[in-house]
């Protein structure tokens, strides 16, 4: 299985957030999880995008409330 890393830069603008976001919700362990390649360099797992925007994709506000996704 291949992994496709994408830039932590790319991922903002695929979430359509600001970098700074991203990077805010790093320090608060609230994004997807991500992988750290050198200092100051930070990728994310294509796969791990999919399933973190998947557990917070809902039908109804009913079902986000039963959820409870921070």
């Amino acid at each position: 299985m291949t992994t496709k890393l994408i830039p932590s830069p790319l991922t903002a603008e695929r979430l359509g957030i600001a970098p700074q976001t991203l990077r805010l919700w790093r320090m608060q362990g609230r994004g997807p999880r991500y992988v750290r390649l050198s200092v100051g360099r930070v990728a994310y797992d294509e796969r791990e995008i999919e399933r973190w925007l998947a557990a917070r994709t809902f039908n109804s506000t009913a079902e986000e409330s039963a959820r409870d996704v921070a």
